[in-house]
Protein backbone atom coordinates (compact mmCIF):
# COMPACT_ATOMS: atom_id res chain seq x y z
CA UNK A 1 0.00 0.00 0.00
CA UNK A 2 1.22 3.11 -0.98
CA UNK A 3 1.73 6.57 1.96
CA UNK A 4 -1.15 8.45 1.21
CA UNK A 5 -1.60 12.03 2.04
CA UNK A 6 -4.66 14.26 2.93
CA UNK A 7 -5.66 17.37 1.92
CA UNK A 8 -5.33 20.18 4.19
CA UNK A 9 -8.87 21.26 5.60
CA UNK A 10 -10.33 22.72 9.13
CA UNK A 11 -13.32 20.51 9.22
CA UNK A 12 -13.73 17.19 10.77
CA UNK A 13 -12.92 14.09 8.86
CA UNK A 14 -15.83 12.02 8.50
CA UNK A 15 -15.25 8.53 8.62
CA UNK A 16 -16.55 7.92 5.15
CA UNK A 17 -13.25 9.95 4.09
CA UNK A 18 -10.84 8.24 6.50
CA UNK A 19 -12.18 4.63 4.67
CA UNK A 20 -11.72 5.62 1.57
CA UNK A 21 -8.08 7.70 1.84
CA UNK A 22 -6.53 5.81 4.16
CA UNK A 23 -8.39 2.52 5.09
CA UNK A 24 -7.05 -0.95 3.83
CA UNK A 25 -7.16 -4.98 5.37
CA UNK A 26 -5.06 -3.61 7.77
CA UNK A 27 -6.35 -0.19 8.81
CA UNK A 28 -9.80 0.30 9.40
CA UNK A 29 -12.12 3.14 11.17
CA UNK A 30 -14.83 2.93 13.89
CA UNK A 31 -17.04 5.71 15.04
CA UNK A 32 -17.25 5.67 18.83
CA UNK A 33 -19.38 8.19 19.81
CA UNK A 34 -20.68 11.16 17.80
CA UNK A 35 -17.33 13.34 16.53
CA UNK A 36 -15.09 10.30 18.02
CA UNK A 37 -13.24 8.21 15.87
CA UNK A 38 -10.72 5.66 16.55
CA UNK A 39 -8.20 3.78 14.13
CA UNK A 40 -7.66 0.28 14.14
CA UNK A 41 -4.16 -1.11 13.36
CA UNK A 42 -3.42 -4.67 12.52
CA UNK A 43 -0.21 -5.82 11.94
CA UNK A 44 -0.38 -9.81 12.29
CA UNK A 45 -3.70 -11.92 13.51
CA UNK A 46 -3.00 -11.16 16.97
CA UNK A 47 -0.89 -7.98 17.07
CA UNK A 48 -3.43 -4.78 16.95
CA UNK A 49 -3.33 -1.21 18.21
CA UNK A 50 -6.44 1.35 18.67
CA UNK A 51 -5.47 4.54 18.26
CA UNK A 52 -8.13 7.46 18.91
CA UNK A 53 -8.37 10.32 16.23
CA UNK A 54 -9.34 12.52 19.27
CA UNK A 55 -5.71 12.82 21.11
CA UNK A 56 -3.78 11.08 18.56
CA UNK A 57 -4.27 8.70 21.73
CA UNK A 58 -3.62 4.87 21.72
CA UNK A 59 -6.16 2.99 24.14
CA UNK A 60 -5.11 -0.38 22.99
CA UNK A 61 -1.92 -2.56 22.15
CA UNK A 62 -1.62 -6.58 21.42
CA UNK A 63 1.66 -7.81 21.02
CA UNK A 64 2.08 -10.40 18.58
CA UNK A 65 1.35 -12.72 20.96
CA UNK A 66 -2.13 -11.42 21.23
CA UNK A 67 -0.91 -9.94 25.25
CA UNK A 68 -2.59 -6.43 26.03
CA UNK A 69 -0.08 -4.20 27.37
CA UNK A 70 -1.61 -0.79 27.49
CA UNK A 71 -4.17 -0.27 30.77
CA UNK A 72 -7.36 1.84 29.97
CA UNK A 73 -9.72 2.67 32.50
CA UNK A 74 -13.02 0.57 32.00
CA UNK A 75 -14.93 3.80 32.93
CA UNK A 76 -13.31 6.34 31.15
CA UNK A 77 -15.05 8.69 29.22
CA UNK A 78 -15.49 9.03 25.61
CA UNK A 79 -16.60 12.16 25.04
CA UNK A 80 -15.61 14.95 22.76
CA UNK A 81 -13.17 17.56 24.48
CA UNK A 82 -12.61 15.09 27.69
CA UNK A 83 -9.34 13.36 27.91
CA UNK A 84 -9.48 9.40 27.93
CA UNK A 85 -8.04 7.86 30.89
CA UNK A 86 -5.38 5.66 30.57
CA UNK A 87 -3.62 4.06 27.44
CA UNK A 88 -0.78 6.75 25.48
CA UNK A 89 -2.07 10.19 26.07
CA UNK A 90 -0.18 12.78 24.23
CA UNK A 91 1.12 15.95 26.11
CA UNK A 92 2.35 18.67 24.57
CA UNK A 93 2.85 21.73 24.98
CA UNK A 94 2.51 21.80 28.68
CA UNK A 95 3.18 18.89 30.29
CA UNK A 96 1.41 18.93 34.07
CA UNK A 97 -0.38 22.26 35.19
CA UNK A 98 0.28 25.57 34.15
CA UNK A 99 -1.02 28.69 31.91
CA UNK A 100 -3.25 26.37 29.78
CA UNK A 101 -5.02 23.20 31.00
CA UNK A 102 -3.65 20.31 32.71
CA UNK A 103 -1.30 18.37 30.22
CA UNK A 104 -1.73 20.78 27.30
CA UNK A 105 -4.90 20.99 24.70
CA UNK A 106 -2.99 17.79 22.17
CA UNK A 107 -4.87 15.12 24.29
CA UNK A 108 -8.32 16.97 24.18
CA UNK A 109 -8.29 17.90 20.56
CA UNK A 110 -9.52 15.65 17.68
CA UNK A 111 -6.25 15.12 14.85
CA UNK A 112 -6.31 14.42 11.50
CA UNK A 113 -5.00 11.43 9.39
CA UNK A 114 -2.41 12.50 7.49
CA UNK A 115 -1.21 8.83 6.19
CA UNK A 116 -1.38 5.48 6.41
CA UNK A 117 0.74 2.13 5.00
CA UNK A 118 1.16 -1.26 5.51
CA UNK A 119 4.27 -2.84 5.41
CA UNK A 120 5.83 -6.53 6.11
CA UNK A 121 7.48 -4.92 9.00
CA UNK A 122 4.76 -2.88 10.36
CA UNK A 123 1.90 -0.86 9.80
CA UNK A 124 1.39 3.05 10.68
CA UNK A 125 -0.65 5.62 10.80
CA UNK A 126 0.40 9.43 11.31
CA UNK A 127 -1.94 12.32 12.38
CA UNK A 128 -1.61 15.72 12.40
CA UNK A 129 -2.45 18.94 15.16
CA UNK A 130 -2.52 22.46 14.00
CA UNK A 131 -4.00 25.14 15.56
CA UNK A 132 -6.79 25.31 13.12
CA UNK A 133 -7.70 22.00 14.94
CA UNK A 134 -8.05 23.13 18.49
CA UNK A 135 -10.45 24.97 20.74
CA UNK A 136 -10.26 28.81 20.10
CA UNK A 137 -10.02 29.34 24.26
CA UNK A 138 -6.50 27.31 23.84
CA UNK A 139 -5.42 29.18 21.10
CA UNK A 140 -6.04 32.32 22.77
CA UNK A 141 -4.05 30.62 25.95
CA UNK A 142 -0.85 29.38 23.87
CA UNK A 143 -0.80 31.59 21.31
CA UNK A 144 1.36 30.06 18.49
CA UNK A 145 1.75 28.40 15.03
CA UNK A 146 2.86 24.86 15.20
CA UNK A 147 2.78 21.55 13.36
CA UNK A 148 2.66 18.20 15.66
CA UNK A 149 2.34 15.00 14.06
CA UNK A 150 2.08 11.83 15.84
CA UNK A 151 2.91 8.23 13.87
CA UNK A 152 2.46 5.05 15.14
CA UNK A 153 4.12 2.32 13.75
CA UNK A 154 2.91 -1.43 14.72
CA UNK A 155 4.96 -4.38 14.38
CA UNK A 156 7.20 -6.48 16.51
CA UNK A 157 7.25 -3.41 18.68
CA UNK A 158 4.76 -0.58 19.41
CA UNK A 159 6.57 2.75 18.32
CA UNK A 160 5.27 6.07 18.88
CA UNK A 161 7.04 9.21 17.25
CA UNK A 162 6.26 12.57 17.67
CA UNK A 163 7.46 15.83 15.74
CA UNK A 164 7.25 19.70 16.61
CA UNK A 165 7.50 21.73 13.89
CA UNK A 166 8.11 25.58 14.76
CA UNK A 167 6.56 27.58 11.99
CA UNK A 168 6.95 31.12 13.55
CA UNK A 169 10.07 33.15 12.90
CA UNK A 170 10.53 33.35 16.78
CA UNK A 171 11.88 29.87 18.79
CA UNK A 172 8.95 28.38 20.39
CA UNK A 173 8.94 26.68 23.73
CA UNK A 174 7.44 23.80 24.92
CA UNK A 175 7.34 20.79 27.13
CA UNK A 176 6.21 17.28 25.80
CA UNK A 177 5.32 13.56 26.82
CA UNK A 178 4.15 10.36 26.45
CA UNK A 179 1.56 9.42 29.41
CA UNK A 180 2.14 5.49 29.36
CA UNK A 181 0.10 3.61 31.31
CA UNK A 182 1.54 0.09 31.09
CA UNK A 183 -0.94 -2.68 32.20
CA UNK A 184 0.65 -5.22 34.97
CA UNK A 185 -1.04 -7.97 37.01
CA UNK A 186 -0.15 -6.46 40.25
CA UNK A 187 1.04 -3.12 40.88
CA UNK A 188 2.89 -4.89 43.90
CA UNK A 189 4.91 -7.33 41.79
CA UNK A 190 6.29 -4.81 39.50
CA UNK A 191 10.02 -3.83 39.38
CA UNK A 192 11.48 -0.78 37.57
CA UNK A 193 15.30 -1.25 36.44
CA UNK A 194 17.19 1.94 34.60
CA UNK A 195 16.28 4.70 37.30
CA UNK A 196 18.87 3.57 39.99
CA UNK A 197 21.56 7.05 40.88
CA UNK A 198 19.21 9.38 39.26
CA UNK A 199 17.62 12.45 40.53
CA UNK A 200 13.66 12.87 40.93
CA UNK A 201 11.79 15.29 42.01
CA UNK A 202 9.00 14.09 44.06
CA UNK A 203 5.29 15.37 43.60
CA UNK A 204 4.21 14.64 46.78
CA UNK A 205 7.01 15.64 49.13
CA UNK A 206 6.67 19.69 48.21
CA UNK A 207 8.70 19.26 45.01
CA UNK A 208 11.81 18.58 46.73
CA UNK A 209 14.60 16.85 44.82
CA UNK A 210 16.34 13.28 45.87
CA UNK A 211 18.64 10.52 44.46
CA UNK A 212 16.89 7.73 43.86
CA UNK A 213 19.67 4.66 46.07
CA UNK A 214 17.36 1.55 44.90
CA UNK A 215 19.07 -0.55 42.19
CA UNK A 216 15.09 -1.70 41.50
CA UNK A 217 12.26 0.65 42.38
CA UNK A 218 8.93 -0.75 43.12
CA UNK A 219 5.75 0.97 44.10
CA UNK A 220 3.77 0.03 47.42
CA UNK A 221 1.84 3.28 48.02
CA UNK A 222 1.21 6.77 46.08
CA UNK A 223 3.66 7.70 43.65
CA UNK A 224 4.54 10.76 41.90
CA UNK A 225 8.34 11.25 40.31
CA UNK A 226 10.12 13.23 37.95
CA UNK A 227 13.50 11.56 37.12
CA UNK A 228 15.98 13.35 35.31
CA UNK A 229 18.38 12.68 32.81
CA UNK A 230 16.87 9.25 32.24
CA UNK A 231 19.11 6.56 30.36
CA UNK A 232 17.57 5.52 27.00
CA UNK A 233 16.04 2.30 28.15
CA UNK A 234 13.76 1.31 30.84
CA UNK A 235 13.00 -1.98 32.19
CA UNK A 236 9.49 -2.85 33.81
CA UNK A 237 9.04 -6.23 35.32
CA UNK A 238 6.17 -7.74 36.51
CA UNK A 239 7.25 -10.50 38.79
CA UNK A 240 3.63 -11.84 38.95
CA UNK A 241 3.42 -13.01 35.24
CA UNK A 242 7.13 -13.48 34.45
CA UNK A 243 6.45 -10.83 31.77
CA UNK A 244 8.59 -7.74 31.11
CA UNK A 245 8.64 -4.13 29.00
CA UNK A 246 11.51 -2.85 27.46
CA UNK A 247 11.10 0.77 26.63
CA UNK A 248 13.42 2.60 24.86
CA UNK A 249 13.29 6.41 24.28
CA UNK A 250 14.73 9.06 22.38
CA UNK A 251 15.01 12.74 22.67
CA UNK A 252 13.21 12.21 26.26
CA UNK A 253 15.15 13.62 28.98
CA UNK A 254 12.81 12.84 32.28
CA UNK A 255 10.54 10.13 33.48
CA UNK A 256 7.78 10.73 35.50
CA UNK A 257 6.53 7.46 37.06
CA UNK A 258 3.42 7.56 38.83
CA UNK A 259 0.68 5.31 40.47
CA UNK A 260 -2.32 7.36 42.52
CA UNK A 261 -2.96 3.95 44.90
CA UNK A 262 -6.19 3.68 46.56
CA UNK A 263 -6.24 7.29 48.35
CA UNK A 264 -5.62 9.22 45.22
CA UNK A 265 -7.33 6.86 43.34
CA UNK A 266 -10.65 7.94 45.10
CA UNK A 267 -10.66 11.23 43.73
CA UNK A 268 -10.16 9.93 40.05
CA UNK A 269 -14.14 9.75 38.88
CA UNK A 270 -12.93 8.29 35.60
CA UNK A 271 -11.14 5.18 37.06
CA UNK A 272 -12.97 2.53 38.23
CA UNK A 273 -12.16 0.79 42.18
CA UNK A 274 -8.67 -0.82 42.32
CA UNK A 275 -7.58 -0.31 39.50
CA UNK A 276 -4.89 1.56 40.48
CA UNK A 277 -3.74 -2.53 41.13
CA UNK A 278 -3.06 -3.31 37.02
CA UNK A 279 -1.05 -0.53 35.81
CA UNK A 280 1.96 1.68 36.46
CA UNK A 281 2.61 4.95 34.48
CA UNK A 282 6.10 5.45 32.91
CA UNK A 283 5.96 8.66 31.23
CA UNK A 284 9.11 9.72 29.13
CA UNK A 285 9.49 13.17 27.58
CA UNK A 286 11.01 16.84 28.30
CA UNK A 287 9.60 18.51 31.30
CA UNK A 288 11.78 19.92 33.64
CA UNK A 289 13.62 21.94 30.96
CA UNK A 290 11.56 23.00 28.00
CA UNK A 291 12.54 22.29 24.25
CA UNK A 292 13.24 25.59 22.78
CA UNK A 293 12.85 25.13 19.18
CA UNK A 294 14.52 27.28 16.70
CA UNK A 295 12.42 28.76 14.21
CA UNK A 296 11.81 26.48 11.07
CA UNK A 297 13.38 24.06 12.63
CA UNK A 298 11.99 20.45 13.78
CA UNK A 299 12.05 18.36 16.94
CA UNK A 300 11.54 14.23 17.02
CA UNK A 301 10.70 12.47 20.47
CA UNK A 302 10.47 8.56 20.52
CA UNK A 303 9.33 6.09 22.51
CA UNK A 304 9.40 2.09 21.80
CA UNK A 305 7.82 -0.77 23.85
CA UNK A 306 8.83 -4.13 23.12
CA UNK A 307 7.20 -7.47 25.73
CA UNK A 308 10.25 -9.44 26.15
Amino acid sequence: MQMSANPLSKSQQTIDELKQQFGSEQITFIQVAPGLIKAVLCFSEQACAEIHLQGAHLTQWLDTSGRDNIFTSATAVYKTAVPIRGGNPIIFPQFGPGEICQHGFARNSVWRVVSSQARTDATLVSLELKPEDIDVSYRQQWPHDFVLTVTISLGETLVTQMQVHNPNSYPLPFTLGFHTYLAVDDIKSVEISGLSGLEYMDNLRERAIFQEDREIVSVFEFIDRRYQNIPATIAINDKSTGRAILMQTKNCQDAFVWNPWQEAEKKLTDLAPNSFQKFVCVEPGNMQNPVVLAAGQNFIAEQEIKRL
